[in-house]
């Protein structure tokens, strides 16, 4: 599995740019941002609600469907899910991709912790 998301993570920021209000990114509190859970992923807390309401609202599209996985994955707010399934694997990969929004958030809000 490939653990380099800044093309994703980009993606992702161009997206919730064109959607939100300016100064969409001070609404992420970094010290919470998991990307694995769908109550403090980058979705949940620009809307403050969860991943799949987040997702229906902003994006028009099911959390469930493949549509919905696909154009998730594609934006850096979700992984796929490799097979066989491998719990080490995935936290990694999920702990990476949080660092990475971090990243991204902290170099768009010039937060410099």
């Amino acid at each position: 599995m490939d653990l380099s998301f800044e093309v994703e993570v980009d993606n992702g920021i161009k997206f919730l740019s064109q959607r939100l209000l300016v100064g969409w990114a001070t609404l992420v509190d970094l010290d919470t941002l998991d990307l694995s859970a769908g109550d403090q992923c980058m979705l949940a807390q620009t809307e403050h609600t969860t991943f799949g309401q987040a997702l229906r609202r902003l994006a028009g599209l099911a959390a469930k469907s493949p549509e919905g996985r696909a154009w998730a994955m594609n934006h850096g707010f979700i992984l796929a899910i490799p097979e066989p399934y491998n719990v080490a694997v995935m936290t990694e990969a999920y702990a990476r991709l949080t660092e990475t929004w971090r990243v991204k958030i902290r170099e768009l809000t010039n937060d410099g912790r």
